[in-house]
């Protein structure tokens, strides 16, 4: 993303997670994609959105992690792609699983590192922006927020344990 705003809820006391259950966030992507991210509860989990990109053709959603595609048109989930050519993968039965046969077969895994390392950064861009309270720029080549120290500040954290003089 080049840009991100977000709110979110306060993190209960008592929450044994410092993420919040309750966020909107919102990504501005090159060439005018955007992507809209935001919580439903279990029980909505099938039925509302869960995530939707906006492109230039119209939009794209899926309801919770292995749901449903919806689009816009409905011909935007008929394109084809050239497996050749195409960044698509197809989704393996389940990345747990795939994880455990690739270390046995030494094949790549479905889910590469730098691929769930960009996964991870945008969901923590949005969490520090919301966190924040304002709207981010983004250097996708730097992997830093522009002109933003605080932010910045955000991207890494204390280690809750000294790691040096740890015996194991």
């Amino acid at each position: 993303p080049l840009t991100v705003k977000g709110i979110a809820a306060e993190v209960p006391d008592n929450s044994q997670s410092d993420i919040p259950n309750e966020y909107d966030l919102h990504y501005e992507y090159s060439k005018g994609v955007s992507m809209h991210l935001h919580h439903v509860s279990k029980e909505d989990l099938v039925s509302k959105v869960y995530i939707r990109f906006y492109g230039s053709k119209g939009w794209v959603s899926v309801t919770g992690f292995r749901g449903q595609f919806d689009a816009s048109d409905p011909a935007i989930l008929k394109t084809k792609y050239n497996p050749e050519t195409s960044g698509h993968f197809p989704i393996p039965a389940r990345e747990h699983a795939n994880f455990i046969a690739c270390i046995r077969s030494g094949e790549n895994t479905t889910y590469m590192p730098r691929t769930l390392h960009l996964l991870s950064t945008t969901l923590h861009m949005g969490f520090i922006a919301a966190d924040l309270g304002r709207g981010l720029k983004w250097d996708p080549v730097k992997e830093a927020f522009i002109n933003d120290a605080e932010a910045n500040s955000l991207m890494t954290r204390k280690s809750w344990r000294n790691w040096e003089e740890a015996q194991f």
